[in-house]
């Protein structure tokens, strides 16, 4: 039975409305399939014999009476009636005047019933249309709630579920959770084709319903991860438990006509305030069990809080959860402008995440190619859904690091991003960061210029902060430079600061390349930046980083903040 609070809520509001409209002394949802009929919601005006959750075997209900008959049934008195007299619920409810009608979904298909007592009067004419009107909003809401809830491929339950069960029906019981991925999926999905994949997670979902009967709530989490939610707390119970999952789960699967042996990954958490909490630990300890060689079971422990935040970017690569915010670039004198794309992690409990949280981290373990690629992919295509973008943006800049760039194939990388999200090379600017030295020269050379060749152009960031930031651009074939914020911040008053980003602008200005002003805050830097010939600049006066949805009045903002500052 599904335990939706949703439509048990809906279905209270509108029972009691029709108690009121009808006089009726009980009403129930039921759904049924054709070998038990259990009460999804319930509402008496004087007793509880109906009740939420109760389950009559299909062959004793009145539900049946309405299925045979395929629409609505009346009967006057049910102690009376040849068709219900003989009933168990009869006897029990005594005679009462019945009415019920099917429920269906929005394709035909039938859910189950919705049942009305009326006593000691019986049901006036119009009450079969009002219960009717209930059955066919019910049905709908009942449709929406499994788009909702349940996950479409396999049928199991979503995460958002488990949320809603955990937040409004098991707060005060002792929960434990199981997160289980199945190793090497991918694999399966390049070898034999997606649709074989989806076959493969259809049987793999029935085998932990199955599994999970009677124990816990199974969900699809995502992809080929999957949770169970168990009715269990204690430690041996719940490594009982998982190791009976387990054990089921890595028998051979019949997909297709082809014998299908997997392994999966399996970590167990008995401890969490919020749900949350659990999936956090549950995940870290399964991923322990993949950076051990995959396959197996490990229940969390403290010790394996370290492994949070990897884990945490490695599910960011796997799932494409980083999030693309964009911060404009306004060239002072005509107005032009162009965006810089800045990583956020999208993490599923912790929320958004900044770039300082895991970049670190993303370098130690090897991530930050995919990382940084998924990045550029997103940005090219998200800048693309602006109307006009190509008048709009005249860049779209791109951290890059050394680290990539050392590697031979990262041009040819790059060129297929631009080939599969159509994005013009000429429009894609990538920013060297201020890891990037004057030993990297040799090792990078090489991909920058295939790089400058399709069309990409470079920017130094964090220009004048080191000496080797000052020797880059004369390596490098680069075209513009960042001031570094450094040199910003104390303008117009730091006589020292000025001085020396005069000289900066000067210097660049003989050799061609372009300046951006980083950092730029207030008026007075902005109005000092132009008297000093800077004509690109970008800072939180001109324009906060924000989602793309947000990008096209953030651009014509930061046009008009650059035009006031400019004149106050």
């Amino acid at each position: 039975m599904k335990q939706i609070q949703v439509l048990h809520e809906a279905s209270q509001v509108i029972f009691e409305h029709l108690g009121r409209l009808l006089g009726a002394s009980a009403f129930y949802l039921a759904e049924n399939d054709l070998a038990a009929n259990a009460a999804v919601s319930a509402w008496n005006r004087k007793d509880s014999r109906i009740a939420k959750g109760i389950s009559l075997p299909y062959e004793i209900s009145y539900c049946r009476l309405i299925v045979e008959a395929s629409g609505s049934v009346s009967i006057p008195n049910t102690a009376a009636h040849p068709m219900t007299k003989h009933l168990e619920g009869t006897g029990v409810l005594g005679p009462r005047a019945f009415l019920g009608v099917p429920v269906h979904r929005r394709d035909g298909s039938r859910y189950g019933t919705i049942c009305a007592f009326h006593r000691p009067n019986g049901f006036e004419a119009h009450a079969l249309q009002y219960l009717e009107q209930a059955a066919l909003f019910l049905g709908v809401l009942i449709d929406v709630e499994d788009s909702l809830y349940i996950d479409e491929l396999t049928q199991l339950y979503n995460r958002t579920y488990l949320e809603m069960f955990y937040e409004h029906l098991a707060a005060d019981a002792e929960l434990s959770t199981v997160f289980i991925d199945i190793d090497r999926c991918k694999a399966v999905n390049e070898t034999y084709g997606r649709p074989f994949g989806d076959a493969l997670l259809q049987r793999f979902a029935d085998r932990l319903k199955h599994a999970a009967s009677g124990i816990g709530i199974p969900a699809r989490y995502a992809g080929d991860e999957f949770m169970v939610l168990l009715f269990h707390r204690s430690a041996e119970q719940a490594r009982r438990i998982a190791v009976s999952i387990y054990e089921q789960l890595t028998l051979p699967f019949d997909v297709q006509g082809h014998e299908v042996q997997i392994t999966v990954s399996m970590g167990v958490s008995m401890e969490g305030a919020t749900l949350a909490d659990h999936i956090i630990r549950s995940d870290a300890a399964m991923y322990q069990i993949k950076k051990n060689g995959k396959e197996g079971i490990a229940v969390y422990e403290k010790r394996l809080e370290a492994l949070i935040p990897e884990n945490g970017l490695r599910r960011g690569v796997k799932y494409n959860s980083f999030h693309v915010v964009f911060q404009p670039i306004v060239e002072a004198r005509s107005g032009a402008t162009a965006v810089e794309a800045l990583i956020r992690l999208k993490h599923p409990e912790m929320g958004i995440v900044g770039p300082n949280a895991f970049l670190p981290v993303a370098e130690k373990t090897g991530y930050l190619l995919e990382m940084d690629l998924q990045t550029l992919r997103n940005a090219c295509l998200q800048t693309q859904q602006l109307l006009d973008w190509k008048s709009k943006i005249a860049k779209l800049a791109v951290n890059c690091d050394a680290i990539e760039l050392r590697r031979p194939d990262f041009p040819q990388l790059v060129a297929d991003i631009l080939r599969e999200t159509a994005f013009p090379a000429d429009r894609l600017e990538f920013e060297l960061n201020e890891r990037i030295s004057m030993y990297d020269v040799e090792a990078i050379e090489p991909q920058v210029r295939r790089l400058r060749e399709m069309g990409v152009t470079f920017a130094l960031d964090d220009f004048g902060h080191g000496y080797s930031t000052m020797g880059l651009f004369m390596k490098l074939p680069i075209q513009k430079v960042k001031l570094d914020r450094l040199f910003v911040e104390g303008l117009p008053y730091d006589v020292r600061g000025r001085a020396i980003v005069e000289g900066l602008l000067g210097i660049c200005e003989r050799i061609g390349l372009e300046v951006v002003a980083e950092g730029v805050e207030t008026d007075e830097q902005l109005r000092t930046l132009r008297e000093l010939g800077c004509r690109w600049m970008q800072g939180y006066r001109l324009g906060k980083p924000v989602p793309i949805e947000e990008l096209d009045d953030a651009l014509e903002r930061s046009v008009v903040a650059c035009r006031q500052g400019a004149v106050r």
